[in-house]
């Protein structure tokens, strides 16, 4: 059980200790806020090591998040991901990444409060 805001908070915080412990043998991990922007935005580049040979990928993406409130006063989080390039503004340049095959993913995560500590999470991601 875990309250919706809090599962919120575990997805979208990508830059804390304990993400940047979990990525810690990854060979590329950034992480830079859109500030500026207002998007309310995170550019994220992360290598993933694929399995039987084949080469690492590197994903290079933009998340960005809203919240609806429901008529009930419980709240709907929604965070959407896509490949950086959809993203009109200035991007993240990793040196170590450009040396490094491209991949792609694309998706939404929606968690939508059930009561005060239990959420629903819908993960769709391609």
């Amino acid at each position: 059980d875990v309250k919706g805001v809090e599962l919120m908070a575990d997805l979208w915080l990508l830059d804390t200790y304990k993400k940047k412990e979990e990525g810690r043998n990854v060979a590329v991990r950034e992480v830079r806020k859109n500030d500026g922007d207002g998007s309310r935005g995170l550019h994220f580049v992360e290598s993933v090591s694929l399995p039987g040979g084949l080469q690492d990928r590197v994903l290079k993406s933009w998340y960005t998040w809203d919240v609806k409130v429901e008529a009930d006063g419980s709240r709907t989080y929604i965070i959407a991901f896509c490949p950086l390039e959809k993203y009109s503004g200035e991007h993240l340049s990793v040196p170590a990444a450009e040396k490094m095959k491209a991949g792609t993913s694309r998706g939404v995560y929606i968690i939508k409060e059930i009561t005060e500590n239990t959420c629903e999470w819908t993960k769709v991601q391609q």
